[in-house]
């Protein structure tokens, strides 16, 4: 657990906050005196956290989930000037998802052994100047090329900023914390298209190198508040839960996570589709779908506290049982009830998709990059992969039915957390 102690007369190391879960007091205290680290894992850390804790995280996952979706507010501007289908679009959207979601765990595993400091500025730094950029390329392969690229730094940031918010994060309030770190990127999300309008609106499409500064500032704050090394444990105190089979210890999580979003998925993607076809005013579908997103902004933030207090397993179990019946009623309901029923769902399941991640980093707390790149990464292709399917089904049973077929999804979903349950909640 403890690495060796300086040579004498060697120049002290920098005094950074360690995450001590799992050691004793008497642990702690022998490390400070002999001027050595001790961690459980992966334990990336601030140098000024009186100043910027976890706060810094948030901010620049919030200009990440901005970035996303401003690319999608100038789809409209590229269509015009390049003159694209929506078979061309759509692959731009393809690309950037798949890249974005199967280099997570490969850069999960980096970060596990590099440390943050070395990825999460220059990963929002990549992502920051592929869409400055969009607006400048000369044509279509450009632009996918660019897009794909650039996603890189979405595939490095996430999980490491992930493990660094569950690290730095006392553990009684560590859901709060990781949901504030979601949340915020699904706050991004809901401005990215309303900036993307101001953008255009104001330079048009090579107006969009004025979004390069958020990105670089965020890189800043990140780098100045991030120590240069992550030392690594040599083993794990016995009192952790750890679960070293792939079973235990990820499977189940990225279960969950891919129940979670494959119906959170389908409704972001045939949302809009859906209610036009029930005759629904287009203006009308498309604040339902601006609902939905901003109910995912609620999700975590009410999700995370809970699971602090009751344990992860039971709050995950909650949210996907309880999504079951929302979504049905949204389905089914009559339509004054369908708004309701659409808000609640939009909480649910990102509340629920959250805490798996969470769940997996601390039943993996020796890999919580890794855990959190695999279970956020595959849950998300796994949904991606069964939105297409869905849409196949819909288009030969109609929509409704189709769409019914998710409640039993969530279902699963919910048994497989309770198969989890034995895991206590974190108390102070």
């Amino acid at each position: 657990m403890l690495s060796s102690a300086p040579a004498a007369g060697a120049r002290p190391a920098r005094r950074c906050i360690m995450s001590w879960e799992g050691v004793s007091l008497e642990g702690q205290q022998k490390a400070k005196d002999e001027g050595r680290r001790t961690e459980d894992g992966f334990a990336p850390v601030l140098r000024r956290p009186s100043l910027v804790p976890w706060w810094s995280l948030a901010l620049s996952h919030a200009a990440v989930g901005m970035y996303l979706t401003a690319r999608l507010g100038f789809y409209p501007a590229l269509s015009a000037a390049f003159h694209l289908n929506y078979q061309q679009l759509g692959l731009i959207t393809t690309v950037t998802t798949l890249v974005a979601s199967l280099g997570q765990p490969a850069f999960g595993a980096l970060g596990d052994r590099l440390g943050p400091r070395l990825l999460l500025p220059w990963g929002l730094v990549l992502l920051g100047l592929g869409t400055g950029l969009i607006g400048l390329m000369p044509g279509y392969p450009a632009i996918v090329g660019l897009a794909g690229v650039s996603v890189l730094g979405v595939a490095a940031f996430w999980p490491i900023g992930a493990a660094v918010v569950t690290a730095i994060a006392p553990p009684a309030q560590r859901g709060t914390a990781f949901a504030i770190f979601q949340a915020s990127g699904s706050l991004g999300a809901v401005i990215g298209p309303l900036v993307a309008n101001d953008v255009l609106a104001v330079a048009g499409l090579r107006g969009t190198v004025l979004l390069i500064p958020i990105g670089l500032a965020a890189a800043l704050l990140l780098w100045s508040t991030l120590c240069p090394t992550v030392i690594h444990a040599e083993g794990l105190p016995d009192s952790l839960p750890v679960h070293r089979s792939l079973l235990t210890g990820l499977g189940l999580p990225l279960l969950i996570m891919v129940a979670a979003a494959l119906v959170l998925t389908c409704y972001n993607s045939y949302l809009t589709v859906l209610e036009t076809g029930r005759g629904v005013p287009q203006e009308v579908a498309n604040r339902e779908l601006s609902l939905l997103f901003v109910a995912g902004v609620l999700g975590p933030f009410l999700a995370g506290p809970l699971s602090d207090r009751l344990g992860r397993s039971p709050v995950i179990a909650a949210c996907l049982a309880g999504s079951v019946g929302t979504h049905l009623a949204f389905l089914f309901a009559p339509v004054p009830w369908r708004p309701l029923a659409l808000a609640l769902t939009g909480m649910l399941l990102p509340g629920a998709a959250t805490l798996a991640v969470l769940l997996a980093q601390e039943m993996r707390p020796e890999a919580r990059a890794t855990a959190a790149g695999v279970v956020q990464g595959l849950g998300y292709t796994g949904a991606a992969l069964g939105t297409w399917l869905l849409g196949a089904l819909a288009d030969a049973w109609g929509p409704v039915p189709a769409l019914s077929t998710l409640a039993p999804v969530a279902a699963c979903g919910a048994l497989v957390a309770l198969a989890l349950q034995r895991h206590p909640p974190l108390r102070p």
